[in-house]
């Protein structure tokens, strides 16, 4: 990106109606906790920990499960009162055309990981973290289309000094955007077949068979818009989506402008950006609403790092050992666990309980004890290093 969001916030500003102040984007639209709850900037690719968590059997349990199945799985023209339907029922984007605050992005409710397991995919041959990681992978993937639209309209309100974005979200909230493009639902369809086409192609396309069929099926149970996600999923169906959600942000203002948006020598994919750099600009914020339906805390444990190591005698002396290559990997990868879990890290649970396994390279890997809850300010210890075989893996 060649411009920071921050200075097309500044931008905008210049233009009439361009953003505004909305609702506290903190607070979750479907399942409300009593309370504010702690919010935390996470990283797109977390770990989770289910060591404290218990399926509960509590009627706040059993209440947030009907409330997001129904949202779920809605049938009709997706007017709903009380909240979003579809996946945006689990998580949400905050535009950063609200000004009111500076916490826009991504917002993923520590709750929707347990419901959307509970609902779709506990069935899978799966741990529970791995199916946890599942479900942010397929909310992140979603959500994440809603920046790249709200980024693509940005640049057209830059270009032609207009509120685009909100004189459609005005026209369907009140119902006045019939006649201009297709439109039967109080949000705009098209976008969310995008989204949904995206978690297709992002989450789906790299999982095994059973797998990619649940979230297949997920997505063709959703409501209208939600549903049509595999429209989206080839390079050409995400072409012509991508190009006819632009489009409907654009219907509004096309006369005025003497354009034509709906020529087919316009290819409006690129100015929708899906692109890792583009990912790590959007922030992604955790609410830890886990007393809303009747869990601890700590139930749900989300690793994003691993900011202290402490090497052990016997770590060291397993490391002097090694290759001066693998010890250079170790090295590198101490100093990424600072600030994120890479993705090629295969970090996961190990034994005894608080044990986890890291990948250093293809030929080792690392074993590291996490600290106790209570003790979450000590660093982690690394135990042992060494090949696959020693390591006690296949």
């Amino acid at each position: 990106m060649i411009r920071t969001i921050s200075e097309i916030i500044d931008e905008l500003r210049h233009i009439p109606r361009a953003t505004w102040s909305g609702s506290d984007p903190t607070i979750p639209p479907v399942l409300r906790p009593p309370a504010l709850a702690d919010i935390d900037l996470a990283c797109h690719t977390p770990v989770f920990d289910d060591a404290g968590f218990d399926l509960p059997t509590s009627l706040q349990w059993y209440e947030a499960i009907t409330a997001i199945s129904q949202r779920l799985k809605q049938d009709g023209d997706g007017r709903v009162a009380g909240g979003p339907v579809g996946i945006d029922a689990l998580a949400w984007y905050a535009s950063f055309h609200d000004h009111s605050t500076a916490q826009w992005g991504i917002y993923i409710p520590l709750s929707s990981l347990p419901l959307l397991d509970n609902l779709q995919l506990s069935g899978l041959g799966l741990s529970r973290p791995e199916r946890w990681r599942l479900a942010w992978d397929v909310l992140v993937a979603h959500e994440i289309v809603h920046f790249a639209v709200d980024y693509a309209c940005a640049w057209f309100e830059l270009l032609f000094h207009a509120p685009i974005r909100r004189a459609l979200c005005d026209r369907i909230t009140a119902g006045l955007a019939e006649g201009i493009f297709t439109q039967q639902s109080n949000y705009l369809e098209i976008e969310e077949s995008l989204a949904n086409g995206h978690v297709l192609r992002k989450v789906a396309a790299s999982a095994e068979s059973t797998v990619a069929q649940t979230l297949r099926d997920f997505i063709r149970g959703q409501p209208p818009g939600y549903r049509d996600g595999e429209s989206a999923e080839s390079d050409e169906g995400l072409g012509k989506i991508a190009a006819e959600t632009l489009r409907s942000y654009l219907a509004v203002w096309s006369s005025g402008w003497n354009i034509d948006p709906g020529n087919p020598a316009l290819d409006f994919t690129h100015l929708i950006p899906l692109d890792d750099d583009s990912r790590a600009t959007c922030p992604v914020w955790v609410i830890n609403d886990l007393e809303t339906v009747g869990l601890p805390r700590d139930a749900v444990r989300l690793i994003t790092c691993v900011q202290r190591i402490e090497e052990t005698k016997t770590f060291r002396k397993s490391l002097r050992r090694l290759h001066r290559d693998q010890q250079q990997a170790w090295c590198r990868l101490k100093g990424e666990l600072v600030s994120a879990i890479p993705n090629g890290a295969d970090f996961k649970k190990w034994h005894p309980e608080g044990v986890w396994s890291v990948r250093v390279n293809n030929s080792v890997r690392a074993h590291l004890k996490q600290p106790h809850p209570d003790e979450a300010l000590q660093p982690w210890l690394a135990l042992d290093i060494g090949g696959h075989t020693k390591m006690g893996h296949d």
